[in-house]
């Protein structure tokens, strides 16, 4: 058996969180598109100055995105959100009119009591392609400004059917592996 690459947070799709089977998710076979088959995150170098987060979640199969559909990263900063009520944030992408251009991408806070998303906005970037690869990156100050150091907590993949306002908890994802965390580094090359 030959062992995996390493992962490294600087280059590439960075360093694995999470890795699930492919075809456990609720309703299999149905519901492919929202089978995570692992969740990664990166710390490439910004030549804008700027430090970043790059999220990756890679699905069985996104040839057609199908409408209705959310697709979330959550985590547990170390220093909890501004807001009041918030303990989590979220990267994601959504699928509300499936089809062509279909996707659009948000970030922002989770309730501690109930799961419910609160969107701040678009993140700095975000890409989807057929293969299962969503790519979401976000500016550190977006979300907490967390650094060098810094360490995600909770951190996992939770895809979802539905219209993106529904609330968010693991027992109600269609697809949720197990937890991770990960020990920022740092943009610094």
């Amino acid at each position: 058996v030959t062992p995996p690459p390493p992962t490294k947070p600087c280059v590439g799709t960075g360093f694995r969180v999470d890795s699930d089977p492919t075809g456990d998710q609720g309703g299999a076979p149905m519901n492919s598109d929202l089978d995570i088959q692992s969740v990664l995150i990166a710390e490439p170098f910004q030549t804008d100055g700027i430090n970043r987060l790059v999220f990756t979640m890679k699905v069985a199969d996104l040839s057609v995105l199908q409408p209705n559909r959310q697709y979330r990263i959550v985590w547990t900063p170390p220093v909890p959100p501004a807001m009041a009520g918030t303990d989590r944030y979220y990267v994601g992408m959504n699928t509300n009119a499936g089809g062509a251009g279909a996707a659009t991408f948000d970030y922002g806070v989770v309730t501690s009591s109930g799961n419910v998303p609160i969107s701040q906005g678009t993140p700095d970037a975000g890409t989807v392609d057929a293969s299962g690869v969503i790519q979401i990156a976000i500016a550190n100050n977006k979300v907490g400004n967390p650094g060098a150091g810094a360490v995600l907590n909770a951190l996992s993949g939770r895809n979802f059917a539905g219209n993106g306002k529904a609330t968010m908890p693991k027992t109600a994802a269609i697809e949720s592996p197990a937890e991770g965390y990960y020990h920022q580094k740092g943009n610094t090359a």
